[in-house]
């Protein structure tokens, strides 16, 4: 038996562009890194507001249709 190392290292990624609604002080419309997770989306979005909280968080995708 051979032992095999990969090293694999993304340097782009594409964006995505999102929409933050509810509950955070500056709901709208974000693009974001590929790499981006839920928390550094609610970072760009200001966070909770006052009434907001980390503690009900949806994610809804929506897969555009690709068409040949």
């Amino acid at each position: 038996m051979s032992k095999v190392d990969i090293d694999v290292s993304l340097n782009k990624a594409r964006s995505v562009v999102i929409n933050i609604t509810g509950q955070v002080t500056a709901p709208g419309t974000y693009t974001i890194s590929g790499f981006s997770s839920v928390l550094n989306a609610l970072f760009a979005a200001g966070g909770p507001n006052e009434v907001g909280s980390f503690r009900n968080i949806k994610v809804l995708k929506k897969i555009s249709e690709i068409r040949g």
